[in-house]
């Protein structure tokens, strides 16, 4: 939006449209002069012309200039004329040009839009696409997006399945309550609440689990089923509090330790297999069936 506020032909830009227009010298030195030809013309009293004069020089915005010359008859071609603005004719001018233009912009803007739908390349939406949940690189890339979504890696349980992984953390007021969010490996959307049994659950940082023994241990899980290929698995990343395999006779408040259980389901419906391990993944916690092997 261009001021009105200059003189002698050089216009000025306001900076945040909308707001009043704050005088310049040169605008209050053409106002003060006009004042000196009202006075010399008996258009206004000496008291008069030193109270205008006064308000000109403390005014804050130019709508107090104008103020100041309401009733004086001025010479036309005088400079303090241009706080009035320009004539009715160039200022319609003025808004046929602006008019034409957003016109012009807005016929650019729709045929782009007809060109990008009529020739964009039809490949298929990514987020439409399932992510692998129990892969190294995107359980890499839940931690980090957890931690720019969330300002924190630190829950009360990650679990994680083939195609996602539900985040509990801590709601605000404690006792125990918690929200609930899910990850699809696209983005986080919000899930059920609920209270643990425990006012004071433990949490568990994301960051610091050894993400590729992870991984490891899934494989080694599934090794245990008898029938050879897992139909499900399942990650529990738990803070001690969540009912977990190693929790189940727990007193009701009590909290275990930091661990993460696999749990992996074979395809016969006996057939199932768990491993417990702290957060590195190197210490064994609990694992079944009992005869297989310590992980390495």
């Amino acid at each position: 939006m261009t001021s009105r506020g200059g003189f002698g032909g050089g216009g000025k830009r306001r900076l945040w449209p909308g707001l009043p227009d704050r005088p310049s010298r040169r605008q209050r030195r053409h106002v003060l002069d006009a004042l000196t030809i009202g006075y010399a013309d008996g258009q206004l009293t000496k008291v008069q012309h030193e109270e205008r004069v006064s308000s000109v020089l403390n005014a804050s915005i130019v709508d107090e200039l104008r103020t100041s010359l309401r009733d004086l008859q001025l010479p036309s071609d005088h400079p303090a004329g241009a706080l009035f603005g320009p004539s009715i004719a160039v200022r319609s001018r003025r808004v046929l040009g602006n008019v034409l233009v957003v016109l012009g912009l807005c016929f650019a803007l729709v045929m782009g839009l007809v060109v990008f739908f009529l020739f964009r390349d039809e490949r298929p939406d990514a987020s439409a696409v399932p992510v692998a949940m129990l892969d190294q690189s995107a359980l890499e890339q839940l931690v980090e997006r957890v931690d720019d979504r969330f300002g924190t890696t630190e829950v009360l349980v990650a679990e994680v399945s083939a195609a996602r992984v539900d985040l509990r953390f801590a709601a605000a007021g404690g006792a125990g309550r918690y929200e609930t969010w899910s990850w699809d490996g696209h983005e986080f959307t919000p899930s059920t609440n609920g209270t643990l049994r425990t006012a004071h659950p433990g949490s568990v940082d994301l960051a610091r689990l050894d993400v590729e023994r992870l991984v490891a241990n899934v494989d080694r899980t599934t090794g245990m089923l008898r029938g050879g290929g897992p139909a499900e698995v399942h990650v529990t990343v738990s803070g001690g509090a969540w009912p977990t395999l190693l929790n189940v006779h727990r007193e009701v408040g009590a909290r275990g330790p930091v661990q993460v259980e696999i749990a992996a389901r074979g395809r016969e419906p006996a057939d199932s297999a768990h491993l417990v391990t702290d957060p590195t993944g190197r210490r064994v916690l609990l694992r079944l069936p009992s005869h297989y092997r310590r992980v390495s």
